[in-house]
This record gives structure tokens, C-alpha cells and sequence, in this order.
């Protein structure tokens, strides 16, 4: 596959290669058998024509405002030949997807040695076959009961508490609903939304973001896919959730990535793997894209490519990772056995896992994710998603 895709990089940058050395050529030559003050004259204004014309036929990329994520100039989103019904199903497994994955591998959050985690099966009875909601639950930073979502998967409720009351992202809604939620938390609460209930606590929460580049954004993603799939609306509704709570770029452009990987799968039909290679040819943007690609020379299995790029919270490591773990499936891979390889892989699993969640459930649908996975998740928490996510894919004709 990667080979594949350097293949198709490289065509690619030989068509755009190709056309703007022939339009040097053409220019050159016309200067040349036309010198004087008008030819020059008209040189001046065919020039910048002729720049616009490669921005609107791709040869250039506009990446201005979000140099690692903007879609290739003029870019529209993937064309669907699915209906509407079946986009919203999608859309609502991408949710429960990422929300199933995360309660399945919480059960060994945050353990760092993979050799801990190989022991700890063991004296479970248990093998790498089965690592998916592990009891007892064994997080050296926090103790949950089986099942439950992890910090993650709690911190993403008011989102979609949100936005299935608003139908729609709205700053001011997602600011407060996580102000009041948080703040009555009673489980693990990470720095970021410390410091960010700290800063809201003194003033406007819309305001109250900081600079960190921790994998929160990419979990957030599920829910703004779900909404905004196919709009013109959804790269800026998804850094502006980013944004309440992370003030960072690095955050923004890999929410950003995932969701375009995400929305391609939804609106497609296309596989994990299919979504990731485009956004390795450059859908996504040539920062992120070259992160991909950064991330896809590493030789090996997941759990060594964690080893090598970084399996804590941190970017660029979390996207890589989980985008790696996509790219690498084989033929006979589904939604639980790339999920196992993750918690395997160790450290952050979660963010990934919902992450990876997301893309693989609105690829298999809900039929993909194993029934004995949910019948393990905390069964009101899993109406509860269920419930507000099909009432965010509801609003989407509104």
C-alpha cells in the first residue's frame, strides 16, 4: 500500500510539475518574440490570470489558513452516491463506534509498558486475542467500573449533549454545557480542562482556551462529522470546537485531518484504509499529509509503531498512530481486531481508540461492532449516545 501511495504522490506532483514548466515555457517564449512596454503591459495582467487558473485547477494548493488541513483549492466535499438514510446511519455508528472503543479499551488506559499489559492479561487469564474491556479495571490514573467510558468519552458528553439540543454547533452551548458538566465531575480530569475551567472561571468560557496539543481535538470529531458531513461548514465548525478548549494549531490541523478521513468514509463508502491513503496523497493537506507519510515509513506492527512515533496524548504521535493503524489493515481486519491491536499498542489507547472507533464503525455500521462489546458498555451510557447521536444526524436538513 505504501508504495502505492508514494507512487501516486509522485505522479502527482509530476502533472503539476509538468503544467507549470509548459506555462513558464509559453509565457517565456511570447516575451521573447513579443518584447516591448505593451507586451510587458499585457504580461502583467495574464500573469496573475494565469495563476488563478492553476489555484481553481488544483496545480496550486491554497493552504492559507490552515496550512496542514485545507482541501486542495476549489475542493468541494467527496461526492456521494449514497442516500441520505444511509449517510445518517453511518454517521450515527461513527458515534457509537468511538464510544464503544473507548469504554472497551479503558479497562487499560495510560499503561505505557507493553510488557505490563502482556502480564496483566496473563494473570487475567486472558490472551492478546482478548484484551477488550479488561477487569479489573487497571489505569494507573484513575479507577472506573467495566464498561464505563473513559475521561475521554466523558469529556466529549457535552458536545453532544450540545449539539443534540441545538442541532447545530454552537460555541456559547458547548462552553457552558462543559463548564457545568466538569465542573461536577467526579472522575479523572486532565490538565486541559483544569486549566480551561480555571480560565472560565474568571471570564467568558468561549474564551478560556489553552495552548496544548493533546489528542482532545480528534475525539470531538465524531459528533461534528455526524452534523456537518458534506457541508461547506464542517473544517470551520470543527476548529471552532477545537478552539474552546485548545488554542493550538497543532490540535486544530490533525481534528481537521481525521474529520475529512472521517466525512470521506461517510459520504463514500470508501474503507478506513481507502480514506487514509487519499489523505496520504494530500486530501488533507500537505503538512498533514506528510505526517502520514512520515508515519508510514515506520516497518513493523502497531504496537512498534507507537513505540517510535509516540503513544501518549501528544501530536503529532496520536494522529499518526491511529492513522498508521487504519493504513496497515489487512483484507480480513474489522472493527474489534484493529481495536485490539490498539490496546496492545499501549499508552494513550483511548483518544485513539475513538479515533479509530469512529472511522471503523461508520465504515462496518453498527452490525460491525461486535455484540458482545456492547453488551459489556454501561447500558445507559450506551442509550445515551445512541439517543443524542441520532438526534445530531437528525438536524442535518436544518
Amino acid at each position: 500500500m505504501y508504495a502505492q501511495v508514494d507512487s501516486d504522490e509522485c505522479q502527482r506532483k509530476n502533472r503539476k510539475q509538468s503544467i507549470r514548466s509548459t506555462a513558464k515555457r509559453l509565457l517565456k517564449d511570447w516575451l521573447y518574440k513579443e518584447s516591448g512596454p505593451a507586451a510587458w503591459t499585457l504580461a502583467i495582467i495574464l500573469i496573475p490570470a494565469l495563476l488563478l487558473l492553476l489555484v481553481a485547477a488544483g496545480v496550486i494548493v491554497s493552504e492559507v489558513e490552515h496550512p496542514g488541513t485545507l482541501r486542495r483549492a476549489g475542493q468541494s466535499a467527496p461526492v456521494t452516491h449514497l442516500s441520505e438514510e444511509e449517510i445518517r446511519t453511518r454517521a450515527v455508528a461513527g458515534i457509537v463506534g468511538a464510544y464503544v472503543a473507548d469504554a472497551a479499551s479503558m479497562g487499560l488506559h495510560w499503561i505505557y509498558d507493553t510488557n505490563d499489559i502482556a502480564t496483566k492479561l496473563e494473570q487475567g487469564g486472558r490472551t492478546a486475542a482478548s484484551p477488550e474491556f479488561f477487569e479489573p479495571p487497571s489505569s494507573p490514573f484513575y479507577t472506573y467500573k467495566s464498561g464505563s467510558s473513559s475521561p475521554y468519552g466523558d469529556e466529549v458528553l457535552p458536545l453532544l449533549k450540545s449539539m443534540a439540543s441545538e442541532g447545530k454547533f454552537d460555541a456559547s452551548s458547548f462552553a457552558s454545557e462543559s463548564v457545568s458538566f466538569m465542573s461536577e465531575y467526579k472522575g479523572y480530569i486532565n490538565s486541559v480542562i483544569k486549566k480551561f475551567l480555571a480560565n472560565a472561571s474568571k471570564g467568558d468560557p468561549t474564551q478560556s482556551a489553552v495552548d496544548d496539543n493533546q489528542s482532545h481535538g480528534m475525539i470531538k470529531v465524531p459528533v461534528l462529522v455526524a452534523r456537518y458531513a458534506g457541508s461547506g461548514e464542517l473544517q470551520a465548525r470543527v476548529e471552532a470546537a477545537v478552539r474552546i478548549h485548545q488554542d493550538n494549531v497543532e490540535a486544530v490541523d490533525a481534528a481537521v485531518a481525521v474529520a475529512l478521513v472521517l466525512e470521506r468514509v461517510i459520504l463514500t463508502g470508501e474503507s478506513a484504509q481507502q480514506a487514509v491513503r487519499w489523505a496520504a496523497r494530500g486530501g488533507v493537506g500537505a503538512k498533514s499529509a506528510a505526517l502520514l507519510m512520515e508515519g508510514f515509513k515506520v516497518k513493523g506492527t502497531l504496537k512498534e509503531a507507537a513505540s517510535k512515533l509516540g503513544s501518549s496524548c501528544h501530536l503529532p504521535g496520536a494522529f499518526q498512530v491511529s492513522m498508521f493503524a487504519l493504513a496497515e489493515m489487512s483484507s480480513a481486519a474489522n472493527y474489534a481486531s484493529v481495536l485490539r491491536k490498539n490496546i496492545l499498542a499501549g499508552g494513550d489507547q483511548c483518544s485513539r481508540a475513538m479515533v479509530m472507533g469512529s472511522i471503523l464503525g461508520a465504515q462496518f455500521g453498527d452490525a460491525g461492532i461486535p455484540q458482545n462489546w456492547t453488551q459489556h458498555m454501561d447500558p445507559d451510557r450506551l442509550a445515551l449516545v445512541r439517543e443524542l447521536a441520532t438526534k445530531v444526524v437528525e438536524a442535518r436538513n436544518e
